[in-house]
């Protein structure tokens, strides 16, 4: 559960990382080598007005653009995402996924945007 003054970094690789290494371990899509385990992907995740990148060791980076893409169509997408600053933020990403797609061949929707809401804590109530 996300606490408002956790630092985002902190939430991202302990509540959001740590789920997806253990799913992926439970499907075996985990790359095994003497000193660590990755995984062959990497993951945009935007979480309070930012956007991290959660790369194949699940470290997860702070665009310091405020955007950011990954895979093979990522370079497409970046131009996409600095050419089209006044869209909001699921256009432009749909935008950028599209601008891909159509120079990249190894890019083919559908594409699938997850939205899902940070839980709010409740306000302590105040004594009267």
């Amino acid at each position: 559960k996300y606490m408002p003054n956790e630092p985002t970094e902190e939430y991202l690789v302990t509540a959001v990382a740590e789920p997806f290494r253990r799913a992926l371990q439970r499907k075996g899509a985990m790359q095994h080598s003497s000193s660590s385990e990755c995984v062959d992907a990497e993951f945009l995740l935007a979480c309070n007005g930012a956007i991290h990148t959660m790369q194949s060791d699940f470290s997860c980076i702070r665009s310091a653009r405020g955007f950011a893409s990954a895979g093979i169509g990522a370079d497409y997408a970046l131009g996409a995402l600095q050419a089209l600053p006044n869209l909001t933020g699921r256009e432009r990403v749909l935008a950028a996924l599209q601008c891909a797609a159509d120079l990249s061949p190894q890019v083919q929707p559908p594409f699938h945007v997850l939205q899902f809401p940070i839980p709010s804590t409740p306000s302590p109530r105040r004594k009267s």
